[in-house]
C-alpha cells in the first residue's frame, strides 16, 4: 500500500481534519444520529475506491481498522467505508462478493466491542447496497451479513439501528414475495431467517427487563419483525410471569399475521405445562376470539389452574359464543363443570342466558346445581325469573323428583328474589314473612327493612299485632308440606 502511495489518501488525518471535527471517544456513537449525520458531508469530498486500488485499500484497512476504532475515529472510518461502498452495483460481480466478504472478515478479526462500534459505522452504507443488490447470490451474502449486524447491536442494545436493519430485510422479503415470477419467491424464501440464538436471548431478556428503556427498544424491534418475530413472541407468552409482558406479546402476536395466531391456539391446548397454557388463556383473547374448541378444551382439563383460566377467559369475552358454551356443559354430565358453568354465568350476568337457565330448573334433579341456578338467575336479575322461583318457594310440584336438598334451593331461590329489582319480586316473598326455614325469614327480614312500611298487595294483615308478639297461625298447607320433606 505504501508503495502504491495508497496510505496517505487513505489515512491523512490532515485531509480529513480540515472537514469534520473527530469525536474524542465513543460517547457519541451511542447515537445513530451521529452516523446519519456523516451522510451530510459534501460528496466531493470523497471518491469511490478504483478497482485497481481497492486490493491495497482493503489491506491498509484490515490494517488499520481496530486502531482507528480505539483512537475514537469513528468519522473517519465512516468516510472509507463510504468510499468502499460508493458505486457498489456499477462494480463486477466478482468485485462486489469481495467487498462483502471482505468487511466480513474485517468484523470477525476484532474483539466485541470494537465489532459493536464497527457494525455501527458498516450497517449504513450497506443497507444501502443491500436495497440496490440484483444478484441472487449477493442478495443472499448481504442479508446474511446483516443479519450479523443486527445480533451484534442487539447484544449492545443498540435497537434503533437494529431495528432498522431487520426492518429493511423484511421489507425486501415482501417485495420479493409479492412478485409473481417463481424466481424471486424463492429468493424471499431464502432472506426468510431467525435471529440468531445468542441475540434471541438478549431480546428476550430486554424485552421481560424492568428497565422501561430496554423493555420499549425490544419492543419496538419486535414490532417490526414480522414472521421472524414469531417464535420469541410465543416464547414470552408462554414463559413470561409479567402480565403486562405477556399482554404486549399476545398484541405484538396478532400484528405479526394468520400463522402466530394458530400457533399461539394450538399452544393453549397442546403446549407443554399446565402453567404456560395456563399463561397463554390469561391473554389469547388479544390474539382472536375465535376460542370455542380451544375453551371448550381447556374447560375440561383436570388441572384447575388452567380450568379457572379458561372461565376467566371466558368473562373476558363475555359474548354470546362464551354464554352458549356455558349452557352447554352447565346441562352436561360433568357434575364439577356443570356447576363451576352455572356459577360463572352468574358472575357473567348475560341476559341472554336467562331462558337457558330456566329451561335447566325444569329439567335438573340435583339439589346443589338447582341452587346455582337460582343464584345465577339472582345476579342477573331478570324479572322473567319471577315466576320460576316463586313456584320454587311455594313447592309447586317442582321438588317431586328431589329427595333431598330442597331447602337449600328454596333459601337460594328467596335470596334470588330479593336481588330482582321489580316491586312484584318482594310481594311474592312477604306471604312467606314466617317460613319455617330461617334463611327464607332472614331474607325477607331483610327486605323488609328496606321496603315502606305499607307493603303492596297485603293491607289487610294486622302487621302490628304481630310484631308486638302476637300468635301467628302456620298455614295448614305450608305444615303438611314440610312434613312431607325430611
Amino acid at each position: 500500500a505504501k508503495e502504491e502511495g495508497i496510505r496517505n489518501i487513505l489515512f491523512d488525518q490532515v485531509f480529513y481534519e480540515t472537514r469534520v471535527t473527530p469525536t474524542q471517544g465513543f460517547e457519541d456513537l451511542d447515537q445513530v444520529v451521529e452516523i446519519v449525520g456523516v451522510e451530510g458531508l459534501d460528496p466531493g469530498v470523497v471518491a469511490p475506491i478504483p478497482d485497481e486500488q481497492l486490493e491495497p485499500f482493503l489491506t491498509a484497512l484490515k490494517a488499520e481498522l481496530a486502531d482507528l476504532l480505539a483512537d475514537g475515529k469513528e468519522r473517519e472510518l465512516f468516510q472509507l467505508l463510504r468510499r468502499l461502498y460508493m458505486d457498489f452495483p456499477d462494480r463486477t460481480i466478482v468485485t462486489r462478493e469481495k467487498i462483502v466478504e471482505s468487511c466480513r472478515l474485517l468484523l470477525e478479526h476484532l474483539t466485541p466491542v470494537l465489532q459493536k462500534f464497527f457494525a455501527k459505522l458498516l450497517s449504513p452504507p450497506l443497507l444501502t447496497v443491500f436495497q440496490q443488490e440484483k444478484d441472487p447470490k449477493i442478495t443472499r451474502e448481504i442479508a446474511s451479513f446483516l443479519h450479523r449486524l443486527a445480533s451484534l447491536l442487539i447484544q449492545f442494545h443498540q435497537y434503533p439501528l437494529a431495528s432498522r436493519i431487520l426492518l429493511t430485510l423484511q421489507q425486501r422479503q415482501k417485495q420479493l414475495e409479492e412478485a409473481k415470477d417463481p424466481y424471486s419467491q424463492r429468493l424471499a424464501k431464502a432472506l426468510e431467517r431467525k435471529l440468531d440464538p445468542g441475540a434471541q436471548r438478549f431480546l428476550l431478556a430486554d424485552f421481560e427487563a424492568a428497565d422501561p428503556f430496554r423493555h420499549q427498544n425490544a419492543a419496538l424491534l419486535l414490532g417490526g419483525l414480522g414472521r421472524a418475530a414469531i417464535p420469541l413472541l410465543l416464547e414470552a407468552v408462554k414463559k413470561t410471569e409479567d402480565l403486562r409482558v405477556r399482554t404486549l406479546a399476545a398484541s405484538l402476536l396478532a400484528k405479526a399475521g394468520n400463522e402466530g395466531i394458530t400457533l399461539l391456539k394450538k399452544e393453549a391446548v397442546l403446549g407443554g405445562c399446565a402453567e404456560e397454557r395456563a399463561r397463554i388463556l390469561e391473554v389469547i383473547e388479544g390474539v382472536t376470539r375465535d376460542l370455542k374448541a380451544e375453551l371448550a378444551q381447556a374447560l375440561r382439563e383436570e388441572n384447575p389452574q388452567v380450568r379457572q383460566a379458561a372461565f376467566r377467559l371466558l368473562e373476558r369475552l363475555n359474548d354470546s359464543q362464551a354464554v352458549d358454551l356455558l349452557l352447554e356443559y352447565a346441562r352436561g354430565e360433568d357434575p364439577r363443570l356443570a356447576m363451576e358453568c352455572v356459577e360463572c354465568l352468574g358472575r357473567l350476568k348475560p341476559t341472554g342466558a336467562v331462558g337457558g337457565l330456566l329451561s335447566l330448573l325444569q329439567s335438573l334433579k340435583r339439589s346443589d346445581l338447582l341452587a346455582g341456578c337460582c343464584r345465577a338467575l339472582g345476579q342477573i336479575g331478570d324479572p322473567a325469573s319471577l315466576e320460576p322461583l316463586r313456584k320454587i318457594l311455594t313447592q309447586q310440584g317442582l321438588f317431586s323428583r328431589l329427595k333431598s336438598g330442597w331447602a337449600e334451593v328454596r333459601a337460594a331461590a328467596a335470596y334470588a328474589l330479593s336481588q330482582i329489582p321489580d316491586p312484584r319480586a318482594r310481594e311474592a316473598l312477604f306471604p312467606l314473612e314466617n317460613d319455617p326455614d330461617p334463611r327464607v325469614r332472614e331474607v325477607i327480614q331483610q327486605v323488609l327493612k328496606s321496603s315502606s312500611p305499607k307493603r303492596p298487595g297485603h293491607k289487610a294483615v294486622a302487621l302490628p299485632p304481630r310484631r308486638q308478639g302476637a300468635a301467628i297461625e302456620k298455614p295448614p298447607a305450608a305444615d303438611s308440606r314440610f312434613k312431607s320433606h325430611p
